[in-house]
């Protein structure tokens, strides 16, 4: 079926002047979508760079189609002011884009240029008398406005000309203009910088990044998706480890996965990252069966587009943030969240983009062109989204709302209860510790001390020896029948390749069949490498690797329950080891911490769970929203808190709390006096909450390990959250006071002799609330530990 021009009926008509004829009038629709695919998406913006007579403001990363500048040029010439942000980096990589700008700069077109340590990546022109903005993640290049042949050879690309959010995007415009610390004139410039637009507030679905964090905002939405939803993913470049982690564990809770992808990124040697991600979610198909489903594009072109669909919750991210670093918080990017609330311009945006998607998803062009095709997983059945009937009674698919019927998704795998296995090699008995293997004292190992292999550039062993000189061996204990997962903390010397592996065997390791494999005494291992796989080119001190390549490996079971006895041998020399996890669960699925640059320190269990954490009433401890693991103890008035989560932001959190009920008005004090570096963000202090639900109204104040002090705050149920900040980290003195519905926050340096306020919030509190102290360590799947004395409440709780 063909997929029309989207028009969206409105109730004042937005009117373009036909340059140099006043009287003469075209007009355009409030909102519109431009299909690329087999649209003319360029000619609407030239007609409306051709009728502009009061101002255009652009933002560009390059210019590859020479109408776009001289469309520009020819607004100059009538005498139609024209300003630029822009970015020089682009000019090495993109041929013609130099000229375009020296021919702007020619012309008397005012440019800034982006200098902060990631490129402008915005796209899009501001039409001030005409209030439309254009916008998207396409470039201005003649392939992502106009198909060389329709759905045959083209560039992903949906065009927005929207009226409703240009009084923000002229806001952020201005900001960005006047921004003297992260952007320098280039061209035309007369001081002083001045803003054109009125001051206004942002349309909340909006996300700009560095502003904004794109990933901060988008993990909770995934994690939010029930069992039995639907989630699409159109995406350029996938280089990031944290959105595709919520996917994972979005499959893990049976949610449909339709993943749309570049085959080029995924080769893209520059960009090894790309190809890992895809590997994982394709392992994960396999783990998960009958949720995960990828297709790359098939047609000539690129697939550009950077959208994401979450059904149940009715919301779709669109824009130019792809699923990487620099994308998430360090670019010039803008996104647009849309409502869960159904208002005309989410409802529009969610139900059109998703129906080009799922015409180039099953291939539904009305010409019968090949758009896209399998890549390694299963093709599933295509999930009823619509009104209707469902007519397909025997369907195995997931996400479709009412009146249709589906069976129920298989019941996952169980999650053990079993405790997970922590071992800090450097403990090892010295009997057990042979060859060349010797103790290291280093203090960014767990524990201070690691075992060191040393660098002798003696030859790779491979497979495992059954009686190896070099080697030591430790015991935990374990349950039959039961999948563990292999997780190894190492380094290798000079970060070299040449030596980052080692072979680990066990007494009775299994296959799930209960086949022997990975035996002490036998030349089977599982093969634990720190590089990540083909695609990896550099190495970069302590790193988590499992026993899989490209790929992750294979769960270890073991054929008795009890005391078993693990061995490391050399595979290469130069190898430093301080940790080694077997997990049942928590880490089942996910690494402890980062495979290069990591600082994470688990605490040791040597196969014994750890004691209970012990609370005083009327203290509780619990996990918060997404995440797992964690707990909290109290000993001579010193609160140790270990809490993971994604991150406290955004309309949803995931910490670990603990907390008492406070009835009326109130003030926790409290030192934060420790707080694990996982993360520059992540966060531990004092909270007043509504709820124990992950989207509750709430205020905070926290310490960070890299990002100061940060008074947060989400005013009600769902909404968005805001905060503000200064200097500071831990040995801080942090306050927290309730009168009413207002909390105000204030910080302590000198151990609450004098005060510094950061302010206070109107919160939509209820007459109980809930108050104590909150760790996220701000990287879902890993843990962080803060520590706090001198907690008080006044008045305490019942």
């Amino acid at each position: 079926m063909r997929v029309p021009r989207v028009v969206l009926a409105v109730t004042t008509v937005l009117l373009l002047k036909t340059a140099g004829t006043a009287s003469a009038q075209v007009p355009l629709f409030e909102e519109q979508l431009c299909d690329a695919s087999h649209e003319d998406c360029r000619s609407p913006l030239t007609k409306l760079i051709d009728s502009e007579t009061l101002g255009i403001d652009v933002g560009v990363w390059f210019i590859k189609d020479g109408r776009i500048p001289a469309a520009l040029i020819r607004a100059r010439s009538r005498g139609v002011p024209v300003r630029m942000i822009m970015d020089t980096r682009a000019n090495a990589k993109y041929s013609g884009n130099a000229q375009y700008i020296a021919d702007l700069a020619t012309a008397g077109v005012q440019m800034r240029r982006r200098t902060a340590s990631d490129i402008c990546h915005w796209k899009l022109m501001i039409f001030a008398e005409q209030g439309v903005v254009e916008w998207s993640g396409a470039n201005y290049s003649p392939l992502a406005f106009v198909p060389n042949i329709p759905y045959q050879d083209y560039e992903d690309e949906v065009i927005h000309f929207t009226r409703q959010l240009t009084p923000s995007f002229k806001k952020i415009y201005d900001d960005i203009w006047t921004n003297t610390t992260e952007y320098e004139d280039y061209a035309n410039i007369t001081r002083p910088l001045v803003r054109k637009y009125p001051t206004v507030q942002v349309d909340s679905r909006l996300n700009f990044p560095p502003r904004d964090s794109y990933e901060d905002r988008l993990v909770p939405l995934i994690d939010k998706e029930p069992s039995g939803g639907l989630i699409d993913v159109d995406m350029f470049r996938e280089t990031m480890a944290r959105p595709v982690d919520a996917i994972i564990r979005a499959a893990s809770r049976r949610v449909r996965v339709r993943l749309y992808l570049e085959p080029s990124e995924y080769s893209n040697v520059a960009r090894p990252g790309n190809k890992v991600q895809v590997d994982r979610l394709v392992a994960a198909a396999k783990t998960y069966p009958g949720t995960i489903e990828i297709r790359m594009r098939a047609h000539a072109g690129l697939n550009h587009q950077k959208t994401v669909w979450l059904h149940t919750q009715h919301v779709v991210v669109f824009g130019t943030s792809n699923w990487s670093d620099a994308s998430d918080d360090n670019q010039l990017e803008a996104n647009i969240f849309t409502n869960t609330i159904r208002d005309s311009l989410s409802d529009l945006l969610f139900t059109e983009l998703n129906k080009i998607f799922e015409r180039k998803f099953y291939n539904d062009a009305p010409d019968g062109s090949i758009e896209t095709s399998a890549y390694m997983t299963p093709s599933l059945p295509r999930p009823f989204t619509g009104a209707g009937t469902c007519t397909d009674s025997s369907a195995t698919n997931y996400g479709g709302p009412a009146p249709c019927v589906y069976p129920p998704p298989p019941t996952p795998p169980p999650v053990s209860d079993a405790p997970t296995v922590v071992l800090w090699p450097a403990t090892a008995a010295a009997a057990n510790i042979h060859g060349n293997w010797q103790v290291l004292q280093d203090a960014s190992a767990a524990g201070g001390a690691a075992l060191v292999n040393p660098n002798f550039s003696q030859a790779k062993i491979s497979p495992a020896l059954m009686d190896p000189l070099n080697a030591f061996e430790m015991t935990f204990s374990a349950v039959s029948g039961t999948p563990y997962h292999l997780w190894v903390r190492l380094r290798a010397e000079n970060n070299s390749f040449a030596n980052d592996s080692v072979h680990v065997q066990f007494n009775d390791s299994v296959t799930q069949g209960r086949a022997p494999t990975m035996q002490i005494g036998t030349t089977s291992s599982a093969g634990v490498v720190l590089q990540a796989g083909d695609a990896d080119t550099s190495l970069n001190g302590w790193g988590w690797a499992d026993n899989g390549w490209n790929l992750p490996g294979v769960d270890i079971y073991f054929l008795n329950s009890g005391t078993h006895t693990l061995r490391v041998q050399q595979r290469e020399d130069g190898v430093t080891i301080d940790q080694i996890v077997l997990s049942p669960n928590t880490y089942l699925t996910q690494a402890p911490g980062g495979r290069d640059g990591d600082n994470t320190r688990l605490d040791r269990t040597d196969g014994v769970s750890p004691p209970a954490a012990t609370l005083p009433a009327p203290w509780q401890s619990a996990n918060i929203g997404a995440t797992a693991g964690g707990g909290a103890s109290e000993s001579g008035g010193t609160f140790t808190v270990t809490g993971g989560g994604a991150d406290i932001w955004g309309t949803a959190d995931a910490f670990r709390y603990v907390y008492q009920p406070l009835i009326g008005d109130g003030t926790i004090v409290a030192d934060v006096t420790t707080v694990q570096n996982v993360n520059a963000w992540t966060k531990a202090g004092v909270m007043i909450r509504e709820s124990l639900d992950a989207g509750a109204a709430h205020a905070s104040l926290f310490v960070t390990p890299g990002k100061g002090i940060a008074f947060q705050w989400r005013p009600s149920s769902g909404a968005v959250s805001s905060s503000s900040g200064m200097a500071g980290g831990a040995s801080t003195r942090i306050k927290l006071e309730r009168v009413g519905q207002l909390v105000s926050a204030s910080v302590s340096t000198d151990q609450g002799t004098t005060w510094t306020s950061l302010g206070g919030q109107t919160i939509a509190l209820t007459q109980t609330v809930y108050v104590g102290l909150a760790v996220s360590s701000h990287v879902a799947g890993q843990l962080a530990t803060a520590t706090f004395k001198g907690v008080a409440i006044v008045p305490p709780g019942p």
